[in-house]
Formats: structure tokens, C-alpha cells, sequence
């Protein structure tokens, strides 16, 4: 017997109100750099609708089981493109002082957005937008998409994109690094995961086996000549 009891706390209706919505559809993150800031709440959905949120943090009002506000919301959009990915990171160097930015993943392209607010004289004065930095644009379709400090380097982060036929594409700040083929058939896609301390990725083969390849394999198979990939281990 527990002697917790959760509670909804805060809630609150996305403007798409139909079915199209994912795992993948929702992110949290701390955009700001500052200690104080709070986590943002970021939802897209399959047809382009965006929202970020900023809970308040307040207690609900006497008689309410919800702690919303208007002034929660931050942003509400519709983008021209499915939403299929979310991230968060620093996507372009130190321009920003620290602050972190957003990646958004569509079907056919990758959209890098800063986040910037106009402090008003009151609360509800404060005009939130997203800033389009730049766009990565794809010759095939997306599965999904995963960041991290490829290689070891500290100072900025790198996208690897999973494209519908399996092969992948990694991406520094400003164009498209290189792109590999990951060994075997693999006829449906899957999820790409960065493991940061081993420099390396886990994924799942089409014979459900799990499957590590460091960093730096993928990065020489690039290569004109460069060697086969193969993964440091496999479990089944």
C-alpha cells in the first residue's frame, strides 16, 4: 500500500484536438540559461500544430483541481509541415549566452528555432516568438532524429537523422557532415539512441537483436574506402 496519492495538478487542451499524436509528440526542456528558469512543456502534432507552455507553478484557485493560466501559454502555432520530432540542445554555438534552442523534426527537413521573450510591464504583457536560425532539408523521408555531442566535442552538438530507409545522416551546425549505411537489411526503420558516455549508438535490427556502433566507425565508413561498419556488440 502506497502512501503517495498523485493528484492531477495542471492540464490543459492542444489545440489539435484529434488522434495525432505520439511518443514523440511532447518534450520537456529548460530554454533559458538562467538557474531560476523552469522546465517548458513543448507539444507538436502530426498535423503542424505547435505549443509551448510555461507552468506557472502556482496552487490551483480554491475549488479547481487545475492550476492553469492563460499566461502559461506561451506559444500556440501552425506549422506548414507534420510535426514528427521534438529536441532541445545548443544547436548553434554561443550566440544565445548558454540559452538552449529548438529542433524541429518534419517529414522532409530539419528546422532549428531560438526562442526569444519581450518582458511587457506586466505578466501578461510578454510577447514570446520562435525565430527560425536555419533548416537542414532532406532527399528522403524521416523516421526520427536524436543529438548529442558526437565525437567527443563539447562546445556544440550534432543531429543524426534515421531516415525511412534505414540510412542515416548526421548533421553539424550549418550543413550535412556525412552519411552511412548501417550493415544487414534492414527493411524498417528504427529508433537511433546517443550514448554519450561510450560515444556511441544503440538501435534494434530487424531480427530484434540490439545493436552498439561507436561514433567514430560510422564517422571513417563515411569515407571514401572507409572501413566496414560493425557493431562493438550485439544482444539477443
Amino acid at each position: 500500500m502506497s502512501l503517495f496519492k498523485l493528484c492531477r495538478w495542471w492540464y490543459t487542451q492542444c489545440p489539435d484536438f484529434s488522434t495525432n499524436y505520439d511518443n514523440n509528440s511532447i518534450h520537456c526542456c529548460r530554454i533559458g540559461s538562467d538557474d531560476s528558469d523552469k522546465d517548458y512543456i513543448i507539444v507538436g502534432s502530426h498535423s503542424g500544430h505547435l505549443s509551448i507552455f510555461n507552468p506557472s507553478g502556482d496552487p490551483p484557485e480554491q475549488n479547481s483541481d487545475n492550476a492553469f493560466k492563460a499566461t502559461d501559454v506561451l506559444i500556440e502555432m501552425k506549422l506548414p509541415n507534420p510535426i514528427i520530432g521534438i529536441l532541445s540542445g545548443k544547436f548553434i554555438g554561443s550566440k544565445e549566452g548558454g540559452k538552449c534552442q529548438l529542433a524541429i523534426l518534419h517529414p522532409m527537413k530539419l528546422s532549428i528555432y531560438a526562442l526569444h521573450t519581450t518582458e511587457g510591464h506586466a505578466l501578461h504583457g510578454d510577447q514570446t516568438r520562435l525565430e527560425l536560425c536555419y533548416e537542414y532539408k532532406f532527399q528522403r523521408f524521416a523516421f526520427s532524429c536524436c543529438k548529442g555531442n558526437f565525437g567527443g566535442v563539447k562546445t556544440k552538438e550534432f543531429f543524426c537523422v534515421v531516415h525511412m530507409d534505414s540510412s542515416l545522416s548526421f548533421f553539424e551546425q550549418d550543413s550535412i557532415a556525412y552519411e552511412c549505411i548501417l550493415p544487414g537489411e534492414r527493411n524498417i526503420p528504427s529508433t537511433f539512441v546517443y550514448v554519450q558516455r561510450i560515444d556511441s549508438f544503440i538501435t534494434v535490427s530487424t531480427a530484434y537483436d540490439v545493436e552498439c556502433f561507436r561514433y567514430q566507425d560510422l564517422a571513417q565508413s563515411s569515407d571514401a574506402g572507409g572501413k566496414v561498419i560493425e557493431p562493438i556488440w550485439v544482444a539477443n
